[in-house]
């Protein structure tokens, strides 16, 4: 089971990179993950995502302004 989601994210990872979804500073930071703080990545791109949305719902207020 463990393997085959390991699998998955390996091919997820890999599609990504094909499309230009993600670049060299995602290896990157991969490399900065370790055993200690296994989740780093994901928590790493989540707080992106969220900052995103948050900045993203400012620009918004603004232009509307």
């Amino acid at each position: 089971m463990v393997a085959a989601k390991s699998n998955q994210l390996s091919t997820l990872v890999s599609n990504m990179f094909a499309a230009g979804l993600l670049d060299d500073q995602f290896r990157q930071l991969e490399m900065l993950q370790d055993e200690g703080n296994p989740d780093f990545v994901a928590n790493v791109v989540m707080l992106f995502c969220e900052e995103g949305e948050r900045i993203i719902g400012e620009l918004a207020k603004e232009l509307a302004a």
